[in-house]
């Protein structure tokens, strides 16, 4: 929303419509963004702009998929749908082409522009195509004012190409809405052809599914068995056991998914900044991307005691559960502890 503000604010003072910005309608607007935004902004200030950093490591990473402009602009039309172009292209057109519409046109252009700088996932467009669609609504009925249906505002007016629109939209609904088990999917996608337009928009392998389908899987299948780890512990011992996950997935799985397991630990974006909830680390389940030989470097007692991860998941999130027990003494002759470690964990990715 603020970048697309930024393009909104460029696009007005670049037309002679910025006189609406010296308004009191325009100076009730700013001051309702700023009270909202403001509490956001304070805790970012405070918390030594944590998303500021998240979106550096990002690209820093390589997190996403970097597109090229023509690559961008393709997908554009993808994630809209092919035929629906015809609507919301002639919506550009049109309000380039109309003085006192321009500055919408504008507003679009400068948003592409910079979503495609910032090298931004393709969708984080969509949410401005609705003003096209409605732009490209309005052109289409001006291209035939005389036609009977269209001065009657007849639902028919387009018979073939709303036909079209439709038919086709159905055959790709079930890339955008989980209409079908994940086994017919892959047989339905792979006979149309349109398997190959269902990609990710992140860098990680997702396995047999695309990445927005394969994020919903595995999540009660790993806290069942990290549930069945920690209620096979002594009352006492459960007292004193901290669940740490790698990622912040993992750890809001166990928070939603889970029976009175206590709060989860991850050194990931949000989770990081509520720290070790007061457990020093002395009895842990770790759910991590690691080695028991890694492990026992800080526990005198590590057992590997289940496996995360389902068919359909993504692949980063088969993991080994260990259960760690009895601190190791440091190089420094002092025993290993989560709080004084927790630094360390922080990752905003």
């Amino acid at each position: 929303m603020a970048f697309f503000l930024v393009a909104l604010l460029l696009a007005l003072l670049a037309r002679p419509e910025r006189r609406l910005l010296a308004s009191w309608w325009a100076a009730a607007g700013v001051a309702v963004l700023v009270a909202i935004a403001l509490p956001n902004l304070i805790w970012q200030a405070q918390n030594h702009w944590p998303t500021w950093e998240f979106l550096r490591n990002g690209q820093i990473g390589n997190k996403s998929i970097k597109l090229s402009p023509l690559g961008f602009t393709v997908k554009q039309i993808v994630n809209m749908g092919p035929v629906l172009s015809f609507i919301w292209i002639a919506g550009l057109w049109r309000v380039l082409q109309r003085t006192r519409e321009r500055w919408i046109g504008l507003t679009f252009i400068v948003f592409f522009l910079i979503m495609l700088a910032m090298h931004a996932k393709d969708y984080y467009l969509s949410p401005i195509y609705p003003v096209l669609f409605a732009a490209g609504g309005v052109a289409w009925e001006a291209r035939f004012p005389r036609r009977r249906l269209v001065a009657a505002n007849s639902a028919f007016a387009f018979p073939l190409y709303a036909t079209l629109a439709i038919l086709l939209g159905l055959v790709a609904l079930p890339l955008s809405l989980p209409l079908m088990p994940p086994a017919v999917w892959l047989a339905y996608t792979k006979a149309t052809g349109l398997y190959g337009m269902s990609g990710n928009s992140e860098t990680n392998d997702s396995g047999a599914l695309p990445q927005f389908y394969a994020d919903r899987f595995g999540w009660q299948e790993e806290v069942d068995q990290i549930q069945r780890v920690y209620d096979s512990l002594a009352p006492e011992r459960q007292k004193m056991t901290g669940i740490v996950c790698q990622n912040y997935g993992e750890a809001a799985a166990v928070d939603f998914l889970g029976h009175n397991l206590p709060p989860a630990l991850s050194g990931q974006n949000n989770y990081f900044l509520w720290g070790p909830r007061g457990y020093e680390g002395d009895s842990l389940i770790v759910v991590e991307r690691t080695t028991r030989e890694h492990l026992l470097q800080f526990f005198e007692s590590v057992e590997v005691v289940g496996e995360t991860g389902t068919t359909y998941s993504m692949p980063f999130e088969h993991k080994t559960i260990f259960l760690c027990t009895g601190l190791k003494l440091m190089d420094n002759g002092r025993r290993f502890s989560l709080v004084e470690q927790w630094p360390a964990k922080k990752d905003y990715f």
